[in-house]
C-alpha cells in the first residue's frame, strides 16, 4: 500500500503531525510521498519525496489529508474520478469528514495498516453553469451554493425540478447539498441532516423572503435547474455559484445552472462504523 500525504500547513505549520505520520509509515516499511505546496520544502525532512498532486494521484493507493474537513474536500475535488480512498486527520474543530484526531494518531494509522477499516461511498454533485458565453462544469462533495454578490439586495431565482417549475424564490441564495454536506452550510441555514451514505440532494434557501422556507430532500437522480430571471426594473442580478466554497462561477440575468448527482463518488475510509452518529451526537451536545 502506497500513501500520498496532503498537508494543510496553516494547521500543521511545523509539520509535527505530518512527521509522525511519515515516521510510522517508514517504520512499517510503507512507501509514502508528500504533496508539493508552497513552504513544504522548508520544513520537510531531507528523506521525504515531494511530488505535485497529479503525480501523487497516479502513484498512490490511499490519500491521507492532514488539516480539517476543508483539506479533505479539496483533495476529493482534485482527485475526482480516480477512485482513490481518502483518510482525514483532523487538526481543527470537530469534523464530520476527518475522522482521525491527532491524540489517537498512532492507533488509528495502525488500524489502517492492519486493514481494519471500511470504505464509504459518498455521492457528489455535478453543476453546469450555462451562460451566454458558454458552459462551465465542476463538481462538489459538500454543496453548490448560489450566492448574491455586489450590492446587498436579495436575488430572485426560479427552481425547476426535472424541467418542471417548482417556484420562484426571493432570498439571499440557495444551497444544494449532498448528504455529506448536509451537516455543513445547509445545517447552519436550517436545513435537515441526512445520512451521509444515502443518495439524495438537499435544497435549502438562505434567508428566504417567501412564507414557505423549508428544506427539501430530493432523490439523487433528480435534475435541479436554478434560473436567474430578468428583472422588471432592468437590474442585472449579480450572482455566483460556489462549489464546495472554493471554485466560483459568476452568473448574470438570464443564466442558469443545472445540478445533478455526479457519475463518480468519493471513497472515505472509516475506522469506526458508528463514527457519523457519534460525531453528530457531540455536535448536538455542543449547541
Amino acid at each position: 500500500m502506497k500513501f500520498f500525504i496532503k498537508v494543510n500547513l496553516s494547521k500543521d505549520n511545523s509539520i509535527a503531525v505530518t512527521r509522525d505520520v511519515m515516521k510510522l509509515f517508514r517504520e512499517e516499511n510503507y512507501e509514502y510521498r508528500l504533496n508539493r505546496e508552497p513552504g513544504v520544502e522548508n520544513v520537510c525532512p531531507d528523506r521525504c519525496v515531494i511530488v505535485p498532486f497529479e503525480e501523487g494521484l497516479e502513484w498512490c493507493d490511499v490519500i491521507v489529508t492532514i488539516g480539517g474537513d476543508g483539506t479533505l474536500l479539496q483533495a476529493a475535488r482534485n482527485s475526482y474520478g480516480m477512485h482513490i480512498p481518502l483518510l482525514g486527520v483532523n487538526l481543527g474543530t470537530l469534523g464530520f469528514l476527518t475522522e482521525v484526531d491527532s491524540n489517537h494518531l498512532e492507533e488509528a494509522l495502525q488500524q489502517l495498516l492492519d486493514g481494519d477499516y471500511s470504505v464509504e461511498e459518498r455521492m457528489m454533485l455535478e453543476g453546469t453553469v450555462i451562460t451566454r458565453d458558454g458552459e462551465i462544469s465542476s463538481i462538489a462533495l459538500n454543496d453548490i451554493v448560489i450566492n448574491r454578490t455586489g450590492s446587498l439586495q436579495i436575488i430572485r431565482f426560479d427552481i425547476w425540478l426535472n424541467n418542471v417549475l417548482l417556484k420562484r424564490y426571493n432570498a439571499d441564495g440557495c444551497i444544494v447539498s449532498t448528504p455529506t454536506g448536509s451537516t455543513g452550510y445547509n445545517l447552519s441555514a436550517g436545513g435537515p441532516v441526512v445520512d451521509p451514505t444515502s443518495e439524495a440532494m438537499v435544497m435549502t434557501n438562505i434567508c428566504s423572503h417567501n412564507l414557505f422556507n423549508r428544506g427539501v430532500v430530493l432523490a439523487g437522480n433528480k435534475l435541479i435547474t436554478i434560473v436567474i430571471p430578468g428583472e422588471r426594473q432592468g437590474r442585472n442580478q449579480q450572482v455566483e455559484a460556489a462549489f464546495d466554497g472554493s471554485f466560483k462561477v459568476k452568473l448574470n440575468t438570464g443564466d442558469c445552472i443545472n445540478i445533478t448527482m455526479a457519475p463518480c463518488t468519493t471513497k472515505i475510509i472509516r475506522l469506526e462504523p458508528v463514527g457519523f452518529m457519534e460525531i453528530l451526537h457531540k455536535k448536538m451536545s455542543q449547541s
